[in-house]
């Protein structure tokens, strides 16, 4: 996925279930984003602390450092990126901890591909 100026766009994939990251890297790097990958909340923090992303896919529910804790980060310290929210605890999630002008979907797990893409193309946009 290039913008308007021609670059790829880069996201963050944070998910700790090793196939699912996997799989996500994989069908985003072929769809032509720039793709890294976190296994938890605490590597993804580092991460958008150390490189500009057009957007994050984040999983809620991992240990140590879980997906709330990385919307808090985004939200008090910054970079302000827009962020995709993939659960299967749709029923639980806490709304209250989803900054709306972060959070800008979320898709419940066993999710279709199609929505992933969908999700993050409208992320990514920028305003002209």
């Amino acid at each position: 996925m290039t913008d308007i100026a021609g670059g790829a766009r880069h996201v963050l994939v944070v998910e700790d279930d090793r196939g699912i990251r996997d799989l996500l890297v994989a069908v985003l790097r072929r769809e032509g984003y720039v793709v890294d990958s976190a296994e938890d909340g605490a590597e993804a923090i580092l991460a958008i602390g150390k490189t500009s992303y057009d957007a994050v896919l984040l999983d809620l529910m991992m240990p140590r450092t879980d997906g709330y804790d990385v919307i808090d980060h985004v939200v008090n310290n910054g970079p302000r990126v827009p962020i995709v929210v993939a659960t299967a605890a749709v029923k639980s999630i806490r709304h209250d901890r989803l900054d709306p002008y972060i959070v800008k979907s979320i898709i419940r797990k066993p999710f279709d591909l199609t929505d992933v893409r969908e999700a993050l193309f409208a992320a990514t946009l920028r305003p002209a």
